[in-house]
């Protein structure tokens, strides 16, 4: 898998454009306090991967631009970044289905409900919005499935466990999530 994965790297200031980086399958950008950014635009069609997590300093809303990466798209974390901001982009639900998980746990400023154009992600499995201001209220039965997990009825405000980015992105491949350029 090739990709770009930098964590407790003392990343500082603006997250660059990625929009030109057409290969990567997986982007990480992991436990950086001191990043004061918005999240990326992202357009890889190979993109499978992407990790924003725990940088506490990233605001803003999830790009609706990310939609140009299309079905290759499987998983998005982003939890733990208590500054990212506004709905779910409705534009996501066109274009991600192939999506499987969603991560944005203790984003405490993300709210609204599902769109209801996310009723194409079929391959949803995790939708995370524990302590998030989002509602299942609208969603598709699968997207529902998928929040049920985490104690995300019609309401949000839960308290359930959750694995960490080594439990839940451990595949066949054995990658890792370390400060490294991984070439498949």
């Amino acid at each position: 898998m090739r990709g770009f994965v930098s964590t407790w790297a003392g990343l500082q200031g603006d997250i660059p454009d990625l929009s030109g980086l057409d290969e990567l399958e997986l982007i990480g950008i992991l436990h950086n306090p001191q990043l004061n950014s918005t999240l990326p635009n992202l357009t890889s069609k190979h993109l499978k991967k992407v990790y924003f997590n725990n940088n506490h300093f990233i605001h803003g809303p999830l790009p609706s631009s990310w939609m140009e990466i299309g079905p290759s798209l499987q998983t998005v974390f982003i939890s733990f970044s208590p500054g990212l901001n506004g709905t779910l982009p409705m534009e996501w639900g066109s274009s991600l289905t192939g999506l499987e998980e969603i991560w944005v746990e203790d984003c405490s400023l993300l709210s609204g409900t599902v769109p209801e154009e996310w009723k194409g992600m079929r391959n949803l499995k995790i939708f995370n919005v524990k302590g998030t201001k989002i509602s299942s209220d609208g969603a598709t039965k699968n997207v529902k499935e998928a929040m049920s997990i985490f104690g995300v009825a019609s309401n949000t405000n839960v308290t359930t466990t959750t694995t960490s980015i080594s439990d839940s992105d451990s595949d066949s491949e054995g990658e890792g999530l370390n400060n490294q350029d991984l070439d498949g």
